[in-house]
């Protein structure tokens, strides 16, 4: 049985822990909707190379208690919904330094690859001065496969003006056990605000296996959806609302996706940052 037990009893669970009593003054909320003409995660498109529209709900408090849920239209080896649930702690080490430690469920409508495939992710990570990030994630029952495995990746974000800023990022997959090989992946691309709700993303994205096993397992194999140098863009419209000096989680997802934590592409979270950055510079818009 996959470790996460019945996925919508957990889910059940993590809606009663958001509701727990707490000042409205001390939450903020956030909703984004997202357009993305491939959902590209850790080296491999889950979208079958197709656009997708993904969507994400969340909340933090004051307390640095985070948590919301989020999903993507899929292609993926029979599944057509994936559910990305997810609860976290945030909390600042230092001026400058943040430390992110999360729980985040991967469920889907069907079962794919053959096999029910629903699996859970905890992920530690380190942010400084909200420009560059160092993700390590261990997820349990991968796909349903009963083996653990291993993800580490950085992302950054250089803001070259109010409303542009380049990103980055690569990462480590070890997942052999499940797919037949391991992957390093890598993004780079620009980010552009349009006013506080809006943000498109245009980046490029590859990857490399850096060790593959000639004696694949059922159910491995990932070549029918792999995903070689692409172009991907997206764009987000995205709103909060509470209190202004709390941050929003990161999304791939990329906890979440296929940016790499701008990324989380993983919108675990998806990173609202826009907001914070114009006020800081009391942009109007």
């Amino acid at each position: 049985m996959s470790p996460i037990g019945a996925p919508r009893r957990r889910l059940a669970l993590l809606l009663q822990i958001l509701a727990l009593p707490v000042s409205a003054a001390d939450l903020t909320t956030t909703a984004a909707v997202r357009f993305t003409t491939d959902y590209v995660f850790r080296g491999y498109s889950k979208s079958a190379d197709h656009p997708a529209i993904q969507a994400h709900v969340g909340v933090s408090d004051a307390r640095g208690v985070f948590g919301g849920i989020w999903l993507s239209q899929i292609d993926f080896g029979g599944a057509t919904l994936e559910f990305q649930p997810y609860l976290g702690y945030r909390r600042e080490l230092t001026a400058d330094l943040r430390l992110d430690v999360v729980a985040v469920g991967y469920l889907y409508d069907r079962p794919a690859l053959g096999r029910r495939a629903d699996y859970a992710e905890t992920a530690l990570s380190l942010t400084w001065k909200e420009l560059v990030t160092l993700r390590a994630s261990t997820a349990f029952d991968t796909y349903g496969s009963s083996v653990a495995t291993g993800n580490l990746e950085w992302s950054g974000r250089y803001p070259l003006s109010d409303i542009l800023e380049i990103t980055g990022g690569m990462g480590f997959d070890g997942v052999v056990l499940v797919t037949d090989y391991d992957v390093i992946y890598w993004h780079a691309g620009a980010r552009y605000f349009l006013g506080q709700h809006l943000v498109v993303d245009l980046s490029y994205l590859d990857k490399a296996w850096t060790r593959e096993d000639f004696h694949p397992k059922p159910g491995g194999r990932f070549d029918h959806i792999d995903s070689n140098g692409r172009v991907v863009l997206s764009v987000t419209s995205a709103s909060d609302r509470g209190a202004p000096t709390s941050t929003i989680g990161t999304i791939s997802g990329d906890a979440c996706g296929h940016e790499p934590c701008a990324c989380r592409q993983r919108l675990t979270a998806i990173q609202w940052s826009g907001r914070q950055w114009f006020s800081a510079r009391h942009k109007k818009w």
